[in-house]
């Protein structure tokens, strides 16, 4: 493993860079290998192979320093576990099998925990395809920074970063781990996010400090073409985690004695709301029928954004709501006009957001 360079009070930080790994063979030897050539070197560099069935053990075992993990398939959640479990350092950070890291990585994550208060620290993500076409940013709003939880209980989570953008103190994993893996088997970042920001200070950069890469087998990708069957699926999937995410933060707010309620996290989240719309669109036997459902789920915000958006996904033919999802993913291979029409589209509802949470904050009626 690369020698660390040496001067000044950040060296005091340890680092584990945590990499869970389930059949990337293909990728994970490059994600340590855009570790290993940071410019500042990792003190540990484990990968916790969750059961693969392809050579990926034997690809990371060949890096020289790199610490394998063998166990049987469980997740997401229960290799990162794992892999905080066999770690030393005083701030563990999460990397994807499948991502990049870029080689200022470390050395941000290094200086960001020299403040002693700060328990996380997130950055963007740089998404790519496999074609090394580049395609914004995840996510692709701003990354709040500093004290979150008066922002959390004005307006829930508006934005956070996804695992290889994470960095933990070991601390805070200790007082909110480990992370229930039954509900959170596949977004191990999900619970991390509602619930360390509320221990301490987040420390945030909007720079990009790394790669997500959108493939044939990551979650952006698994809907080719206008699969109606599929869509319904993956949301499905989709909405009973934000559900759980939901749960989680109220958990997490009480138990740092404050109040947060279901409903209103449900109300504030454009982008939940917009996920049901999509589902009755698509699962609804009539255009009146899906009209009636997304009422229904909005009839706790009246507001004429979301009026204006149960009309839309009423009128619009269920393969356009199919590629309107595929871009929301973050899918590159959707072209013309449910491309165009649909980046505007969530551009709209990040801008409402936005307005929104500052209407919230000053005590000015919504909309």
């Amino acid at each position: 493993m690369p020698t660390r360079a040496s001067g000044g009070a950040g060296d005091l930080v340890r680092i584990s860079v945590v990499v869970p790994c389930f059949d990337y063979e293909r990728f994970v030897g490059q994600a340590l290998d855009s570790v290993l050539t940071g410019t500042r070197a990792p003190d540990e560099l484990i990968v916790v192979d969750d059961g693969s069935t392809d050579r990926s053990a034997e690809v990371a075992a060949a890096r020289e320093g790199v610490i394998v993990v063998r166990k049987a398939n469980g997740g997401m959640a229960s290799a990162v576990n794992r892999g905080i479990a066999e770690s030393t350092g005083d701030v563990v950070v999460l990397l994807d099998a499948d991502d990049l890291a870029a080689p200022g990585r470390l050395a941000w994550v290094e200086e960001a925990f020299a403040d002693p208060a700060v328990v996380m620290a997130w950055h963007p993500l740089v998404i790519r395809d496999e074609r090394g076409g580049e395609h914004g940013c995840c996510p692709s709003g701003h990354l709040p920074g500093g004290d979150l939880v008066s922002a959390v209980l004005a307006e829930g989570l508006p934005s956070f970063a996804v695992t290889s953008g994470i960095a933990v103190r070991r601390s805070a994993l200790d007082a909110v781990g480990p992370i229930p893996d039954d509900r959170f088997r596949n977004f191990a970042e999900s619970y991390l996010v509602r619930t360390v920001p509320f221990l301490g200070p987040v420390a945030s950069t909007q720079q990009p400090l790394g790669v997500y890469r959108s493939h044939s087998g990551s979650d952006m990708r698994r809907v080719d073409g206008v699969d109606v069957p599929a869509m319904v699926a993956k949301l499905d999937k989709r909405l009973a985690m934000a559900d759980t995410e939901h749960a989680t933060l109220v958990e997490a707010a009480a138990a740092a004695g404050h109040q947060l309620l279901v409903e209103d996290l449900r109300a504030w989240d454009d982008v939940y709301l917009d996920l049901h719309r999509a589902r009755a669109r698509l699962r609804a036997p009539s255009r009146r029928a899906a009209w009636r459902e997304m009422r229904a789920v909005d009839a706790g915000n009246g507001s004429t954004g979301q009026l204006l958006a149960a009309i839309a996904y009423t009128v619009a033919p269920r393969s356009f709501v199919v590629r309107h999802q595929l871009v929301r993913g973050g899918e590159p291979d959707v072209r013309g006009l449910s491309r165009a029409w649909s980046i505007a589209y969530w551009r709209w509802v990040a801008l409402r957001q936005a307005l929104a949470r500052r209407r919230r904050r000053s005590g000015a009626p919504l909309l």
